[in-house]
């Protein structure tokens, strides 16, 4: 799908009362996250938005994350396999507080380090409903996954969250577990330290 088709799409009055949005791997990119957004004005009752493998980047996360803002009643955000860096998660995080009906947010291999972790750690608890969490694959190394211990603590909601393939040390992994137990599912193998839940 182009941009030009989503931006047919969200036009006055079409697909107003869409509930679920899928479009995942259509290499949309930032002109086409930036349609999206303003299709999310007129989609305000989404409640499902995927759009894992799109080449979204800072600039793009960040205009999503802006019109999400109106979209209070999202419950499924799946933005996994794009671009976003800690610039592009740390615009998503800036809106978090207000959609407290999340309770599925994936951001999976998004080249997340830790200062990306750091501010989707200082968003998260803060009155939401978040369950599950995905993290895997990205860049948080040793102080991002201390934010996300810290953030954790505030958000008693999770059932899991997904750390697998990370940077971050076995001394961590200790730390999260007390922390949140085991909804971390942190996988076997961290830096060459073997762990069995």
């Amino acid at each position: 799908m182009s941009a030009t088709d989503i931006h047919h799409m969200a036009g006055p009055g079409e697909c107003k009362d869409l509930r679920e949005v899928d479009l995942s791997m259509n290499d949309v990119g930032d002109d086409g996250a930036g349609k999206v957004a303003v299709a999310l004005r007129e989609w305000r009752h989404v409640c499902s938005l995927m759009m894992k493998s799109n080449v979204i980047g800072p600039k793009g996360a960040g205009r999503i994350a802006e019109a999400l803002r109106d979209c209070v009643g999202l419950v499924r955000l799946d933005l996994a396999e794009n671009e976003m860096g800690d610039e592009g998660v740390g615009r998503l995080a800036a809106v978090l507080p207000v959609l407290t009906a999340l309770e599925f947010l994936d951001l999976a291999s998004n080249e997340i380090g830790d200062e990306g972790a750091e501010s989707l750690a200082a968003a998260l608890g803060d009155g939401g409903k978040l369950q599950h969490l995905i993290l895997r694959d990205n860049m948080i190394a040793d102080e991002g996954a201390g934010f996300v211990a810290l953030g954790l603590k505030r958000c008693r909601g999770l059932r899991l969250v997904d750390l697998v393939a990370n940077r971050f040390g076995a001394s961590l992994v200790k730390t999260l577990r007390e922390v949140a137990g085991d909804v971390v599912w942190i996988g076997k193998e961290i830096q060459g330290v073997h762990y069995e839940p």
